[in-house]
């Protein structure tokens, strides 16, 4: 079976683009340009209707929301989540929507603020200020989660979709929005959560961390210290 994913860097597909490195499936990089509106054209959104990115394309099948796209990835090939019928599926889950609804949201709406306020801009500031109080709350929960295992991941030693989700969210949260510094959550606020910071530090020198990273033109360090991809601001997330 051909997968095709659509991507662009550091966006939402880089999570993705971890679980199918971790998973060693052969996969074809659709580069979007985010600078010529590549995922509002019609060829896109035929393969998704919102016109966000990614999509990974399996065979005929076009596969959207991060979140979905893991699900299904860990069902077939039966790896990086609990299985459908196992005890920890329903907590897994939980957390997994948790990520996606409320933290990945957050962070969106951080980014793209204009999008809830339109053109009053005079709201932005108190906008971003709350999303970042929320950032701080929900990382917190999330270690506080984290430090009830036995090893750096969610599931104790065991990598998984949980963790790279987790990852990547950390990242943006102290790299974007690119355009004000402070409502970025700065590394201090991070490492002061052991576990948490336990989970980054064990991510940073993973191999398919490291080889997503590297195809999405993103340097070392990925988390502490992090800097945007080696590209034009225009085509850059945040």
């Amino acid at each position: 079976m051909a997968y095709r994913l659509h991507y662009s860097p550091d966006s939402a597909n880089l999570v993705i683009h971890i679980l199918l490195r971790e998973l060693k499936i052969d996969v074809t990089l659709q580069r979007v340009d985010r600078a010529k509106a590549q995922h509002h054209s019609a060829a896109y959104r035929a393969l998704n209707p919102q016109g966000l990115i990614p999509v990974l394309q399996v065979g005929e099948l076009a596969l959207f929301e991060t979140a979905a796209i893991a699900l299904y990835l860990s069902d077939t090939h039966n790896a990086l989540f609990p299985s459908p019928h196992g005890p920890s599926r329903g907590p897994a889950l939980a957390w997994l929507f948790y990520l996606s609804n409320t933290v990945h949201s957050d962070l969106r709406a951080q980014f793209y603020p204009h999008r809830h306020v339109g053109e009053q801009h005079e709201y932005i500031g108190a906008l971003r200020a709350g999303i970042r109080q929320r950032l701080l709350t929900h990382f917190s929960l999330i270690d506080q989660q984290l430090a009830q295992t036995s090893g750096p991941f969610w599931d104790g030693e065991h990598f998984g979709t949980l963790d790279a989700y987790t990852a990547v969210l950390c990242r943006w949260a102290m790299l974007y929005p690119l355009d004000d510094d402070t409502v970025r959550l700065a590394r201090d606020e991070l490492a002061a959560l052991p576990a948490l910071s336990r989970l980054l530090q064990a991510l940073e020198s993973r191999d398919s961390v490291i080889d997503a990273m590297h195809a999405e033109q993103i340097k070392a360090p990925f988390f502490w210290g992090a800097t945007p991809p080696d590209l034009p601001l225009s085509q850059v997330t945040g």
